[in-house]
């Protein structure tokens, strides 16, 4: 896929991830 979508989607699933997973991480 094109790098920009890659970030992108990246930065998204990261935030989605850190929302989720707020208690697993720190």
């Amino acid at each position: 896929m094109p790098f920009p979508v890659f970030l992108i989607s990246l930065a998204f699933r990261g935030r989605y991830f850190h929302s989720h997973f707020q208690e697993f991480s720190h």
